[in-house]
């Protein structure tokens, strides 16, 4: 994990591109170097958004509920997964609020802590420890203040803030870049999954795990419905 300082008014993760040209002068002559011809991109693979639903058998009158719920496609062989990351991904402060207080994101996204209150946050948690092999703090500034985190290690990440006890929200860090947070409704969408086979998995705070194999193509893109018994299940 890659910590970044606060900053304002910056842009984050920006990029510079530099261009080289290289000759070789001889006997007054100028000698070019031949460009490499580039091999053509492959065909892209087909892909679908795949949609399901999760749903939870209760008993009459239970009152029970998973928390967020976040569905993962891992590629059977996950040799050839293909890498998430790229994208980023705004938490956002109001006083002692987090606008969302959970998110899900790909290895290797960028966070941002954005603190729009009015009072300083000093950010840390112990599960930061698998990305940088110790316990971090994070502190924001108010007035618009930010700091960008770069999580590479899978798995949830609760994270507190010292001066203020009741501040919490969890960033689950997803290990293959088709995953989705589920719905209110139980229902979910992961965009653009490429034909193959798939091992399909949910998380949660209460359960997580491997549910069953799935295949998607262009031809099937709806998964059969999630079933998970309360009877099962710990809260």
């Amino acid at each position: 994990m890659r910590l970044t300082p606060p900053k304002r008014g910056r842009c984050i993760n920006g990029v510079c591109a530099a261009i080289l040209a290289v000759t070789t002068a001889c006997g007054g002559t100028t000698t070019v170097i031949p460009e490499v011809p580039q091999p053509e991109a492959p065909e892209p693979t087909p892909a679908s958004p795949v949609t399901g639903t999760l749903s939870v058998v209760a008993e009459p009158g239970a009152n029970k509920s998973l928390g967020p719920v976040v569905v993962l496609l891992e590629r059977a062989d996950r040799s050839s997964e293909a890498t998430a990351g790229n994208q980023v991904v705004r938490v956002i402060s109001t006083s002692a609020l987090f606008d969302p207080p959970f998110t899900a994101v790909g290895a290797g996204d960028t966070v941002v802590l954005i603190n729009k209150g009015t009072l300083q946050h000093r950010f840390f948690s112990p599960d930061l420890e698998a990305d940088l092999g110790s316990e971090v703090v994070i502190p924001v500034a108010p007035g618009g203040e930010y700091a960008s985190v770069d999580f590479i290690a899978e798995g949830p990440k609760q994270i507190y803030c010292s001066l203020h006890p009741e501040e919490t929200f969890t960033i689950f860090v997803s290990g293959t870049p088709f995953y989705a947070v589920l719905e209110e409704d139980g229902s979910y969408q992961i965009p653009q999954v490429p034909d193959g086979r798939y091992r399909l998995s949910i998380w949660s705070e209460v359960v997580s795990g491997p549910v069953r194999q799935v295949r998607i193509d262009a031809n099937e893109v709806s998964v059969e419905n999630i079933w998970l018994d309360s009877k099962r299940l710990t809260w």
